[in-house]
């Protein structure tokens, strides 16, 4: 079993038994993966379920970081814009307290009016779920939120409120278990219809709808016990 690395002499062979024992995996008419890369070179190549077929194919890449990327034979440079921070940071500096940080009660409100000031609404995080966000953003387990956790954690906000967006349909603010099963599989979490029923009865309302708010600590929490479990089997697997 082996996981995305980048392409070489030495694994070439055993990655290209390792795409021919998954072909089913990957047979759907769309497929979505989420990987986490070491820094390198890599060669992404579309294929078909059966040899000596060819077919168009539509390849969207999203990343954390500036990349360079292109077809092979002519070299594209990716830029990513980055939108300006003056907001954030004066927003951060606003909230926080004399230790220039954020506690979960400064993150509440520092969300609500980052959130105003950059889409119009503010989003409203209960005191409880920002503890939480807290928890899963404090890299140093300080029980606070410093600066540059601050700006990964909006920035993980915003990047989730854009996948919900594209799934609330009638614009209401909120999803149903039909939309939010589509979006777990958007974001390459597969899951059960039992599995979307308990997420709906543990974050949904008495209408069985499930809030933008609700929606970011739900995936949240789900890629942190995702991440710990992986972090689990890599340090088994190096243990034996």
């Amino acid at each position: 079993n082996i996981g995305p690395q980048p392409l070489d002499n030495t694994n070439i062979e055993r990655g290209a038994s390792f795409i021919s024992n998954n072909l089913n995996e990957y047979s759907n008419r769309e497929a979505t993966g989420r990987f986490e890369l070491t820094p390198g070179t890599y060669v992404i190549i579309p294929n078909t379920v059966h040899p000596d077929q060819e077919a168009e194919f539509l390849l969207r890449l999203f990343t954390d970081k500036q990349i360079d990327s292109g077809v092979l034979g002519g070299k594209v440079k990716l830029t990513v814009a980055q939108p300006s921070n003056d907001t954030e940071i004066k927003t951060y500096e606003r909230h926080a307290g004399s230790d220039k940080k954020l506690d979960a009660y400064e993150l509440s409100t520092y969300l609500e009016n980052i959130s105003a000031a950059e889409f119009g609404e503010p989003l409203k995080f209960p005191a409880e779920s920002c503890r939480s966000l807290v928890a899963i953003m404090d890299d140093n387990k300080s029980g606070v939120l410093n600066l540059n956790e601050v700006k990964r954690t909006w920035k993980t906000i915003k990047a989730y409120r854009d996948v919900f967006k594209q799934f609330d349909v009638n614009k209401t603010n909120s999803v149903d278990s039909y939309e939010l099963g589509t979006m777990f599989s958007k974001l390459g979490f597969p899951v059960s219809r039992n599995v979307l029923a308990s997420i709906v009865k543990c974050y949904g309302g008495r209408d069985n709808q499930i809030s933008l708010p609700d929606f970011v600590m739900m995936i949240c929490k789900l890629t942190f016990l995702f991440t710990s479990f992986k972090d689990q089997q890599l340090r088994r697997n190096d243990g034996s």
